[in-house]
C-alpha cells in the first residue's frame, strides 16, 4: 500500500479518498482551536481552499502563497484559514491566512497595559 505523502498541493483528487492520510485524525480535528481566539476549527471545504490558492491570499505576516494548499482548516467566524502541511496543522497566528481584509492582525499588549 503506498503513501500519499509526495502530494505537495492543488487541487484533491476525486472523491477526496486518496488525500486523506494528509489531513489529521477525526479525533484530532475535534481537539483543534483557534490559537488566537479559541473558536472551533472545520475542514475548508475545497471552494474556500481553491480561492486561497487562486487569488494567492498571503498570511497574517504578510508573507506570500508561494505553495498551493491541499487542506486548511478554517476558524469558525470564517475569517481566518490554517493551512494543514503534510498532515500537520500549522496552528500559528503570524502564518494564519485572513478571509477578509477586515481581519486585523491580534491585539498585542504592552508593558503599559493594564489586563
Amino acid at each position: 500500500m503506498g503513501s500519499n505523502t509526495e502530494h505537495v498541493g492543488g487541487d484533491a483528487a476525486p472523491g477526496g479518498d486518496q488525500t486523506r492520510g494528509q489531513l489529521p485524525s477525526e479525533d484530532l480535528l475535534k481537539l483543534l482551536r483557534c490559537p488566537e481566539t479559541l473558536q472551533v476549527l472545520r475542514l475548508a471545504p475545497a471552494e474556500l481552499v481553491g480561492r486561497v490558492n487562486r487569488e494567492r491570499l498571503p498570511a497574517r505576516n504578510g508573507a506570500p502563497l508561494t505553495v498551493p494548499i491541499a487542506h486548511g482548516l478554517v476558524r469558525e467566524d470564517g475569517a481566518v484559514l490554517y493551512r494543514i502541511d503534510d498532515g500537520i496543522p500549522v496552528l500559528l497566528i503570524d502564518l494564519g491566512i485572513p478571509l477578509s481584509p477586515t481581519t486585523a492582525p491580534p491585539q498585542l499588549h504592552t508593558e503599559g497595559d493594564r489586563i
